[in-house]
C-alpha cells in the first residue's frame, strides 16, 4: 500500500504501526497516559512534602519562637508591676510572692529559647542583649526588692534608670515578636504557593495524561476497525464465491492481524493457481471429448456401411475383407483416443483429489483463524480487567482524597480522572469485542463456503471416476472388435456362414458407437460446468 505525499503517519500512527501485537499496541496507548499519570502524583507527593516541611518548620521552630518572646515580655510587664507594687505597699507578700514568679518564668524562658531558635548568629545575639538586659534590670531591682531603699528614693530608680532600661528591653522584645510575625507570614504565603503549584502542576499534567491516553487510544481503535474492516471484506469476496483471486490484504506491520491477513493472502494465492490448473485441464478433458464424439461418428457411420454390405451380398468376399481392414484401422483410432480420455480423465482426477485437499487444508487454516480470534477476545477480557480495577482504584483514592478534606481536593479530581478514563477504556474494549465476533462471524461464512466447494469437488471427483471407466470400457470394445476383425480375415472363405455373426457384430459395435457418444457428450457437459465454476472466479 503506497501513502501518497500529502498523506505522512503520525508519530503516534508510527509506533502502533511498529507494534508486534495487539496487545502491545493497547499497552502503548495506556502506558503514555499512566506515566504521565504517575509523573502527577509524584508532583502532588512533593507538593506535600514541601507543605510538610514548611508546616514543621513553623510549628518547630518559627510558633515557639514567637511565643518565647512574647512570654518574655509579659515576664517582665509581671515583674514591673510587681516592683510598683512592692514599693506602694512593702508589706504585701503576694507582691514579693508575684515578682519571684515572674523572675523564675523569664529566666527559664530565655534559657530554654537558644534550643528553638536554633544556630541563627542574628537570634543568638539578641538573646545574648536581653539577658545582659535582663540582667541590669535585676541588679536595680534587687535593693527595692530587698527594701533597703525607702519609697522615695525607690521611685526615683525605677524613674531615672529601671524603667528606660526596661523600655529598651521592651522595644527589642516587641521588634523580634513582629520580625518574626513577618517571618511566620511570608512562611505561610510561601506554603500556599508552593502547594498551589503543586496542586496546578498536579492536574495539568493529569489533564494532559488523560488526553494523551484519549488520543492513543482512540489512534489504536480507529486503526485496528479500519484494518479489521479490510479483512471483513475480504472475506467477504472470498465467501460470496465469486471474488477477485488477484487481490492481496496490505500488511502494515507485525501483529496478529498482519499475520492473519498474510494467511489469507497465501489462502488466495493457493486458489488462484489452483483455479487456474483446473480451467487448463477441463479445456483438456473438453478438448478430448470432442475427438472422441467424432470418432464415435466415423466409427457408427463405417458400422452402418458394414450392416448394408453384409445385408447385400454374401459373395463380395474380397469387398468385406477392405472393410474389416477399414474397421480395423477405426477401432485402432478408437482405443488410442480412449486411452488419451482416459490419461486426461485420470490427471484431472488427480487435480480434483488435490483440490479437495486443498479445502480440507483451508478449513483447517480457518478454524487457525478463529482460535487466534479467541485469543484477541482473551486479551481483550484481561484489559476490561485491568479497567475495572483501575476504576475500583479510583474510588478508593477519591475516598481517601475527601478524607484528606481541604489538601485532597486537587488528588479527588485527578482521582475522578482517572474514574473517567477506566470507563473509556471499559467502552472501548467493548466495541473491540464487538469488531470480532463480527469478525469469526465472517469467518463461518467462509468455512461454510470453503466446505461447498469441498463437496463440489467430490462430486466432480466421482463424474470423473465414472469417465474413466467408460474410457476404459470404450478400450476394451474396440480390442474385442480388432480380435474379430482378424477373425473375420482368417474365415473369409467361410463368408456364407459368418454373414450372420459379422451382422451381429456390426448391429454390437453401432451400440458401442453410441455408447461411446453418450459418454463423450457427458464428459463435454462435465468440462463445460468446471469452466462456468471457474470463470466465477477472476484468476
Amino acid at each position: 500500500m503506497v501513502i501518497p505525499d500529502t498523506v505522512r503517519p503520525s508519530l503516534g500512527e508510527t509506533m502502533l504501526k511498529n507494534a508486534r501485537s495487539i496487545g502491545t499496541r493497547l499497552f502503548i496507548a495506556t502506558g503514555l497516559s499512566g506515566l504521565l499519570f504517575a509523573g502527577a502524583l509524584v508532583v502532588a507527593l512533593l507538593g506535600l512534602r514541601t507543605g510538610r516541611e514548611t508546616y514543621l518548620s513553623y510549628a518547630d521552630h518559627q510558633a515557639p519562637e514567637l511565643l518565647a518572646y512574647t512570654q518574655l515580655y509579659a515576664h517582665g510587664l509581671q515583674t514591673g508591676q510587681a516592683v510598683r507594687n512592692i514599693i506602694l505597699d512593702p508589706s504585701n507578700p503576694k507582691a514579693y510572692q508575684n515578682y519571684d514568679d515572674a523572675v523564675k518564668e523569664f529566666t527559664e524562658t530565655i534559657k530554654a529559647t537558644p534550643r528553638i531558635v536554633g544556630d541563627r548568629p542574628a537570634a543568638l545575639k539578641a538573646l545574648a542583649e536581653i539577658q545582659d538586659k535582663w540582667d541590669r534590670l535585676q541588679a536595680l531591682q534587687s535593693p527595692i526588692k530587698a527594701g533597703t531603699m525607702d519609697a522615695a528614693t525607690a521611685a526615683a530608680l525605677m524613674k531615672k534608670d529601671v524603667t528606660p532600661l526596661w523600655r529598651e528591653l521592651r522595644t527589642q522584645l516587641l521588634d523580634l515578636m513582629k520580625q518574626q510575625e513577618k517571618t511566620m507570614a511570608e512562611a505561610k504565603a510561601e506554603s500556599v504557593r508552593n502547594l498551589n503549584r503543586a496542586m496546578n502542576l498536579a492536574i495539568a499534567v493529569g489533564i494532559l495524561a488523560g488526553v494523551t491516553g484519549m488520543a492513543l487510544l482512540l489512534l489504536a481503535i480507529r486503526n485496528l476497525q479500519r484494518r479489521l474492516g479490510d479483512l471483513g471484506r475480504a472475506m467477504g469476496y472470498l465467501a460470496s464465491g465469486k471474488g477477485d483471486l488477484t487481490r492481496r490484504l496490505p500488511i502494515e506491520g507485525h501483529d496478529e492481524i498482519c499475520d492473519i491477513a498474510a494467511k489469507a493472502n497465501q489462502l488466495t494465492e493457493f486458489y488462484q493457481r489452483f483455479f487456474q490448473r483446473l480451467g487448463l485441464h477441463s479445456q483438456g478433458v473438453a478438448s478430448g471429448s470432442t475427438e472422441l464424439s467424432a470418432t464415435a461418428e466415423s466409427l457408427s457411420d463405417t458400422a452402418s456401411q458394414l450392416d448394408r454390405h453384409t445385408q447385400s451380398t454374401q459373395g463380395n468376399a474380397q469387398t468385406m475383407a477392405e472393410a474389416m481392414k477399414t474397421l480395423s484401422s477405426s477401432l485402432s483410432e478408437v482405443m488410442a483416443l480412449a486411452e488419451r480420455s482416459r490419461s486426461h480423465s485420470a490427471a484431472s482426477e488427480q487435480a480434483i483429489q488435490h483440490g479437495i485437499t486443498t479445502g480440507q487444508d483451508t478449513a483447517r487454516a480457518m478454524e487457525d483463524i478463529s482460535q487466534a480470534t479467541s485469543q484477541m477476545i482473551k486479551a481483550v477480557s484481561v484489559i476490561q480487567d485491568i479497567a475495572r480495577q483501575t476504576n475500583l482504584l479510583s474510588l478508593n483514592a477519591a475516598i481517601e482524597a475527601a478524607k484528606a478534606g481541604q489538601m485532597g481536593k486537587g488528588f479527588a479530581v485527578v482521582a475522578e480522572e482517572v474514574r473517567k478514563l477506566a470507563e473509556r477504556s471499559a467502552q472501548a474494549t467493548h466495541q473491540i469485542n464487538q469488531l470480532i465476533a463480527a469478525t469469526d462471524e465472517a469467518l463461518g461464512k467462509g468455512t461454510i463456503t470453503v466446505e461447498a466447494t469441498t463437496r463440489a469437488l467430490q462430486q466432480i471427483h466421482t463424474h470423473m471416476g465414472e469417465t474413466v471407466q467408460t474410457a476404459t470400457r470404450i478400450g476394451n470394445a474396440a480390442g474385442e472388435q480388432v480380435r474379430i476383425t482378424h477373425e473375420v480375415d482368417t474365415l473369409v472363405e467361410r463368408v456364407s456362414g459368418d454373414v450372420a455373426r459379422n451382422a451381429s457384430a456390426s448391429h454390437q459395435l453401432s451400440a458401442t458407437v453410441s455408447e461411446v457418444a453418450s459418454t463423450a457428450t457427458e464428459l463435454s457437459h462435465i468440462a463445460e460446468s468446471i469452466r462456468a465454476e471457474v470463470a466465477m472466479f477472476r484468476v
